[in-house]
């Protein structure tokens, strides 16, 4: 696992950018800053604390308890699940050896084999499974995979949703008190700063977590479906015994023409 390098630039850009909009707006006096923007604990407790309460609410505490994992899968990634040309090629040499010396020739590398998937779809072709039980097997794990995963995204939109709603929530309670102390000058810009400050952070969450860690775990998604499936189409080749170079032109169908390219230099 290493750090994703657009995830972690995006939202560095996003909130330095926020933080010079700040400094900009309060004239360089950070003092000033501080106590405007940050130092706003009723503000957090009723945005951040009451739409993450909501979000909870919202869900089973099996998904909940996932929360920590999924903001840590938007920041961190997998190389191997993008690599699809060392996938490839690795499939392909699977292939050539099944062509050459049989399905059952395989059963010695099975150990061998890293990716759990991979190792699975293997056993079933060199235990003589069915094509279309082996199809069934593997197409309802890829389906699984992108329910779970979906429901992961949902919950953080989720979030996102409710946060500028507890924004508002905040933003009613800081008018009320303000229109209750008007004859207390003291405590009528208190009270309006949580009222500004509330629907700030609310969109704050919505637009500089939610709605962005949702969108790179769509994206990590579909690429960990693609590599599934181009593992799928190849245990099927193999099994049913299928040149290797016909697998092979069968699964570029799933690459990029930069990636083509690379499978080319490889081949030559």
């Amino acid at each position: 696992m290493k750090v994703d390098n657009s995830t972690a630039i995006g939202l560095g850009l996003a909130y330095s950018m926020i933080l010079v909009g700040m400094v900009l707006a309060t004239n360089f006096d950070i003092p000033l800053l501080l106590a405007l923007f940050v130092y706003q604990p009723s503000s957090a407790a009723l945005t951040v604390g009451g739409s993450l309460g909501a979000m909870i609410a919202n869900y089973r505490m099996s998904t909940v308890k996932r929360f920590g994992d999924v903001m840590k899968a938007s920041l961190f990634t997998n190389p191997k699940i993008t690599q699809y040309v060392e996938l490839i090629n690795e499939l392909v040499d699977y292939a050539t050896e099944a062509r050459r010396n049989g399905v059952l020739a395989l059963d010695s590398r099975v150990e061998e084999v890293e990716d759990p998937f991979v190792k699975t779809g293997l056993q079933l072709a060199i235990d003589g499974a069915a094509p279309e039980q082996i199809e069934d097997l593997m197409t309802l794990e890829i389906t699984a995979l992108g329910a779970r995963h979906g429901e992961n995204q949902a919950m953080i939109l989720k979030w996102g949703e409710m946060a500028p709603a507890y924004g508002m929530i905040g933003t009613l309670i800081g008018l009320i008190a303000m229109l209750a102390n008007l004859d207390d000058p003291d405590a009528i810009g208190p009270s309006m700063a949580v009222a500004l400050i509330t629907t700030m952070y609310g969109s704050m969450v919505a637009n500089m977590i939610c709605i962005p860690v949702a969108g790179k775990l769509q994206i990590k998604t579909a690429a960990e479906v693609k590599n599934k499936e181009i593992v799928m189409s190849a245990i099927l080749s193999i099994q049913n015994g299928d040149n290797p170079r016909i697998v092979r032109q069968k699964l570029m169908a799933y690459i990029t023409p930069a990636e083509k390219l690379l499978i080319a230099d490889d081949e030559a």
